[in-house]
């Protein structure tokens, strides 16, 4: 337990060197947890109570709304909490709290402990909804940053039945099938980094199904869309096989074929889309909505592929030559924020020329360049007995300081930043050239030193060395910051929006454009989704005025930039009320 009360965070610098160190670290260390702790397995010895939760009875209306991505900085994370929190009036209706919140991955950044959980996330929703005569109930599946500390402090938050403000958890496990209302059910899964649905999870979801009744619809949330990365349907990624899997082996065969699996939810992009089957069913069936607003950086949608075709695994009671499911095509129909603007906002990473902007990112520069002037004097000392000696060479000041550490340097450099521009989308010569670029920079700095005429002694070195430190703080900022915006803009002027687009915009750490999803299910069992956006969010003092957030700028009126209505289920059942 920490010793003072939690504070309002601002939204994470994702390009400071200690928040990517210590994500890298986490990343590695949650590997090790899911390959040998996997908490999922010990949380299905311990309870079946997330078969329980059942409100299929309740009498009237039931609402009940969806957040994804939340847990990142206080003014968008309190922005979108406080709107869950209340009943409000989008269009001509009025819309009530939902009596269930289901939060749909990443509940914290950059990485789970205790501490973020208090501060990014418990600390905002308390704030929103301190407590309410009906508590509403709170479920919510893991997403990776959920997972790095392998689900520990998830479970603690949201395994326990505890309250977050007003909320009341209810779960035992990291996932759960919930029972509402005239044959509708919602699910959510616990994909473990994408790939992988363990043997106890996939018996409870089988058991569930079971208990589904002809023309029950499902709503399924997970924690990634693996749609959007489908580049070729004959190499599908392996999250997707595991979700197309899932839907045909355990919803409808699992189900004897009667459920159908009426619309998708997933986060971990930061922004809307939803992508619908290009011949849609009359009914309404087969949305994939993306809806990751809650309160984390904002990601672009102007990448976002207009279609995309959505191949099926084949059903295990099939031969293996017997193609029985053929691809589904699939149409973009909204996004949000918009393609221009977020070409627009794209702009905004230049800002971060200014060291006022993720001011530790000296930290990684300013060491690199002064250790390539350190070793670009040190080698050509070692050719020469003393500088003069170099500068008379002419050319020996850049042939002489060749040295087997500058190159592993050099040769180290080129090789990471290849690599990242490649897991960025980008071409990995385009890494090997920023490289070359600070390479340039820091060697053309250094012998330019060199040559002044001071007879120091190797304390020409040394300042050359302090020097070029400097230059990387400001001139090889401003190469990294080009590189990501010219490599960006390179990529869609030739139809490749995606290099680098997630860099540009984390960066950033926009905290507008935030949304959630409210659902109504009428009393003829219709199922009507609103998202509601704030293009936008108030901004808040770093600290607390009498517990309260001390509003400084007012944020835009919400705005409901998506309306749905899903067709009632087949045979919805006569309800009775909760007695």
């Amino acid at each position: 337990m920490r010793d003072s009360q939690p504070s309002p965070q601002p939204m994470v610098e994702w390009l400071a060197p200690r928040v990517l160190l210590h994500s890298a670290q986490e990343v590695v260390l949650s590997g090790l947890f899911a390959n040998f702790a996997d908490k999922r397995e010990t949380m299905a010895g311990l309870s079946d109570e997330a078969f329980r939760y059942d409100q299929s009875a309740t009498d009237g209306d039931f609402w009940f709304d969806y957040a994804s991505d939340v847990g990142d900085g206080f003014d968008s994370t309190y922005a979108i909490a406080e709107l869950l929190a209340q009943p409000l009036t989008l269009g001509d209706t009025r819309t009530e709290r939902g009596r269930l919140l289901v939060l749909g991955g990443d509940q914290v950044y950059p990485t789970a402990n205790w501490q973020a959980y208090e501060e990014r996330f418990r600390l905002p929703y308390a704030l929103a909804l301190p407590s309410a005569e009906r508590p509403p109930h709170l479920f919510a599946i893991p997403g990776n940053h959920d997972w790095y500390d392998g689900l520990t402090s998830f479970t603690r938050v949201f395994g326990q039945r505890g309250h977050v403000g007003g909320w009341q958890t209810r779960q035992a496990r990291s996932y759960f099938a919930l029972r509402l209302p005239r044959g509708w059910w919602l699910w959510g899964i616990d994909i473990q980094f994408d790939a992988y649905i363990d043997g106890p999870q996939i018996e409870y979801f089988k058991g569930v199904a079971r208990q589904a009744a002809p023309g029950d619809q499902i709503i399924l949330a997970t924690a990634k869309p693996s749609w959007i990365h489908i580049e070729d349907p004959e190499h599908a990624p392996q999250s997707w096989k595991s979700l197309a899997w899932f839907e045909e082996e355990v919803i409808c065969k699992g189900s004897g074929d009667r459920a159908k699996l009426a619309l998708t939810l997933t986060g971990d992009l930061h922004h809307y889309s939803r992508y619908e089957p290009a011949q849609r069913e009359p009914d309404g069936l087969g949305a994939k909505v993306t809806a990751g607003g809650g309160g984390a950086y904002l990601s672009p949608t102007h990448w976002l592929p207009e279609t995309r075709t959505l191949p099926k695994v084949r059903r295990s009671d099939t031969p293996v030559d017997d193609s029985t499911a053929e691809p589904t095509a699939y149409e973009r129909t909204t996004i949000w924020p918009p393609a221009d603007a977020s070409s627009a906002m794209a702009r905004g990473i230049l800002a971060h020329r200014s060291p006022s902007r993720t001011k530790r990112l000296w930290l990684v520069l300013g060491p690199i360049y002064a250790l390539l002037a350190l070793l670009t004097a040190a080698a050509v000392r070692d050719q020469h007995p003393s500088f003069e000696g170099a500068v008379a060479d002419g050319a020996g000041i850049l042939l002489d300081a060749i040295s087997i550490w500058l190159l592993l340097l050099v040769g180290g450099l080129a090789a990471g930043l290849r690599v990242w521009a490649r897991s960025a989308g980008a071409p990995g010569r385009f890494g090997v050239f920023h490289a070359l670029a600070h390479v340039l920079l820091a060697w053309g700095a250094t012998v330019a030193l060199l040559l002044i005429p001071l007879d120091w002694g190797f304390l020409r070195g040394y300042l050359a060395t302090a020097v070029v430190f400097v230059v990387g703080v400001l001139g090889g900022r401003l190469i990294f910051v080009q590189y990501l915006w010219w490599t960006h803009r390179a990529g869609v002027k030739r139809g490749e929006p995606l290099w680098h687009a997630n860099e540009v915009f984390a960066g950033q750490g926009i905290a507008d454009y935030k949304h959630f999803l409210r659902f109504r299910i009428d009393k003829a069992g219709r199922l009507t989704m609103w998202a509601v956006g704030l293009e936008q969010v108030p901004r808040y003092r770093p600290e607390l005025k009498d517990g309260k957030p001390d509003l400084v700028t007012p944020g835009t009126a919400p705005t409901v930039f998506d309306y749905r209505e899903v067709r009632a289920p087949v045979t919805a059942p006569t309800t009775q009320p909760v007695p």
